[in-house]
């Protein structure tokens, strides 16, 4: 059943009677298919029983969604491979990125 996608494409709450209309489904088979994919975790369902909001779940990692993170994280185990100190959480100060970007844009 198509309900993860019918879930992004569907603005905010929307009724189960919808719903099992969109897919051509009974309610009881939107209220299986909801139960299944909670339990997968493939939504989020939130709202009350009659109308629920669906939110398809993010698989990504936190450096898949922000690529600012893996780049800090490159930066950080690039310094700590060649002993420069930079505290794991927090700000990286602009010297060690330069140095960072220098050293990888001779290393392509």
């Amino acid at each position: 059943m198509g309900l993860v996608a019918t879930a992004l494409w569907s603005p905010g709450a929307t009724a189960k009677t919808d719903l099992a209309e969109r897919l051509l489904a009974s309610e009881q088979d939107i209220d299986a298919a909801l139960q299944n994919a909670q339990h997968n975790n493939l939504l989020h369902v939130t709202g009350d029983a009659s109308t629920p909001v669906l939110a398809a779940v993010d698989r990504r990692s936190p450096e898949e969604r922000d690529p600012a993170r893996r780049r800090s994280g490159d930066i950080r185990a690039w310094a700590k491979a060649r002993g420069i100190k930079v505290n794991e959480p927090g700000h990286i100060p602009l010297e060690i990125a330069a140095q960072f970007q220098q050293n990888t844009d001779l290393n392509e």
